[in-house]
């Protein structure tokens, strides 16, 4: 820059020199013009020379027009850099270029962008000109954001196998992809509960299993007697394996065919034939029977007292079935229901009461024997009270017996007077 300001000045001072020797020969040659003298040919050129400098302005043009000649020797296209390259007193002026930008559909997009002390800026290209929903199409970036059917479960217009299965009454469907979601399933058949019908309803590969709708109550009978095992049944469409017996399931064995609720109860082979859960004289069954048939005697199982009321059950341990009528003065009743004895003893001659109560309905009726546990002793009975003297010191012998075989709990009071 030093050297660019010397070599300004030195033109400067050789213009002021040809100015300040040009103006006196000009004027000379004026004057010599004026006098009609003749010119030499330097002075014809200085002359011409100053006429030149006068037409264009003066010598301050001349010198202002050479200095920017010279100086603009070293000048250049204006760029962006924050420099005045092209020597014109301002500093990256008018300068731009074209830009592009987008993503997608909006890619291409363009722009201007202008340049500012050294740095291009103020972009004009906007990426999202002409952007849009996103469509479900799996083509294009219709929303210009680098990322195709973003948000889409699906590509509109595909479609898909829907439903559960295709087996028994089952089909699978097809859905149809509508706005980038699966829509409805068209055509699918699903499982329904299983039925007697003889079809695979609930699709499991199976036909009319345990438990269907309309399924009926049946029971294992293995020894095939027609009676149905005890506490085992299964709800199914038809017979099935051994589960074939309906409506009786009180078979207490079911593998022997000669036990079942409709055999006769066998009244010594120790087994409960007739599963009425009694084995053999103790079921009512074989009171008549040869076997079960002991002498007319019989035991009292605990003794009682005046005033503590005691509950029993004819069925209780101890219990017999041995008398089927009572003799002596008592009533000839048909007491073929087990029997339950108490024995009882009077410290005093008194009349005493003996009452039986909370039978539950079991019709059992009270027989008073004395001296000895008979039935040909029998003095006094009723069917829920009886009333006699008891003499002092005197044994007597209470029978809690089952009319026509009845059978079941009771209460039973001694009331002494």
């Amino acid at each position: 820059m030093k050297m660019k300001k010397i070599s300004l000045l030195l033109v400067l001072l050789i213009f002021l020199f040809l100015a300040f020797s040009g103006g006196l020969i000009f004027a000379k040659s004026r004057k010599a013009e004026s006098e009609g003298s003749n010119r030499s040919p330097v002075a014809v050129f200085v002359h011409k020379l100053l006429s030149a400098i006068d037409r264009s302005g003066g010598i301050g043009a001349m010198v202002s027009a050479f200095a920017r000649g010279f100086s603009n020797s070293k000048c250049v296209p204006e760029i962006c850099d924050g420099i005045d390259n092209d020597c014109d007193g301002e500093i990256d002026e008018d300068l731009t270029r074209p830009t592009t930008c987008g993503k997608g559909i909006c890619a291409g997009n363009t722009g201007i962008e202008t340049c500012t002390h050294g740095e291009w800026g103020n972009d004009t290209c906007n990426p999202y000109q002409g952007a849009g929903l996103e469509i479900c199409d799996g083509l294009l970036d219709e929303d210009c954001d680098g990322e195709v059917d973003e948000g889409c479960m699906c590509v509109n217009g595909n479609k898909r196998q829907c439903g559960q299965a295709d087996i028994g009454e089952c089909a699978f469907g097809l859905e149809t992809c509508i706005n980038g979601n699966w829509g409805e399933c068209v055509g699918a058949i699903y499982p329904h509960p299983e039925s007697c019908d003889g079809r695979d309803n609930d699709c499991d590969g199976e036909i009319d299993e345990r438990g269907a709708i309309g399924c009926q109550t049946y029971l294992p009978d293995a020894d095939n007697d027609g009676y149905g095992q005890r506490g085992v049944s299964a709800c199914l469409c038809g017979p099935t394996g051994h589960y074939t017996a309906q409506g009786f399931g009180n078979d207490c064995d079911d593998t022997d065919p000669n036990i079942n609720p409709s055999a006769t109860e066998i009244c010594d082979d120790g087994k409960d034939n007739d599963c009425d859960n009694l084995i053999d004289c103790t079921d009512p069954d074989c009171v008549n029977q040869a076997v079960c048939r002991p002498a007319l005697t019989c035991s009292a199982v605990e003794e009682i007292f005046c005033g503590i009321p005691i509950s029993g059950n004819t069925t209780s341990a101890g219990s017999t079935n041995i008398i089927n009528s009572y003799g002596g003065t008592c009533d000839n009743w048909n007491e073929t229901g087990r029997e339950y004895v108490y024995s009882f003893t009077s410290n005093t001659t008194r009349n005493v009461q003996v009452a039986l109560s909370n039978m539950g309905g079991n019709d059992l009726d009270i027989f008073v024997m004395e001296n000895e546990c008979a039935p040909a002793n029998c003095v006094a009975n009723h069917n829920a009270t009886v009333n006699f003297t008891a003499e002092a010191g005197k044994t007597y012998y209470f029978s809690v017996d089952g009319n026509y075989g009845a059978q079941g709990s009771y209460t039973i009071t001694v009331t002494c007077f």
